[in-house]
């Protein structure tokens, strides 16, 4: 997983160093750093480092270890990167409970839907409409895509899927 630590370190050679010696022992490989040196108070500088760490358990050992042995952290954690995915569903949407039940399943599912919008022609011509939802992994995309899927075919709607 990728996460960032945030530490205020001493503005003098071998520290950023002696702080990375922590990174060696969970097993985390650095992706970038970046000293702050505009938030420059006297001698101390922070310092952002994005970094690879096998699992959460690892992270919490770095975070552990880095305040035993006396560095200041301001902030780890892990990076959520978010996938956003839209679908298209056509069909007589209006009238059904469709997107109540979609928009539900999706959120517990683990997804967040972050946006809705329908074009309705009339009420008794089929609407289309956009859903989009926000997913923190591939495995909770392509369930929240199956229970959509399975919605629309409750519904008689027509899904149609993102091209990957």
């Amino acid at each position: 997983m990728k996460a960032s630590l945030k530490v205020i370190l001493r503005d003098t050679p071998g520290q950023l160093r002696k702080a990375l010696e922590v990174f060696e022992n969970v097993n985390a490989n650095v992706i970038s750093v970046m000293h702050v040196h505009g938030e420059k108070v006297g001698d101390e500088v922070p310092v952002e480092i994005i970094f690879g760490i096998p699992d959460r358990e690892a992270l919490q050992r770095m975070e552990i270890l880095l305040r035993e042995s006396g560095w200041k952290v301001l902030s780890i954690g892990k990076i959520v990167q978010l996938s956003r995915i839209t679908v298209g569903i056509i069909g007589h949407i209006i009238g059904t409970k469709s997107f109540e039940e979609m928009i539900t399943k999706v959120d517990e599912l683990g997804a967040n839907v972050c946006d809705f919008s329908i074009r309705m022609p009339a009420k008794n011509i089929e609407s289309s409409a956009l859903l989009t939802f926000e997913s923190e992994n591939n495995e909770c995309t392509e369930n929240a895509i199956s229970e959509i899927g399975k919605l629309c075919e409750k519904y008689g709607l027509l899904l149609i899927k993102p091209v990957s």
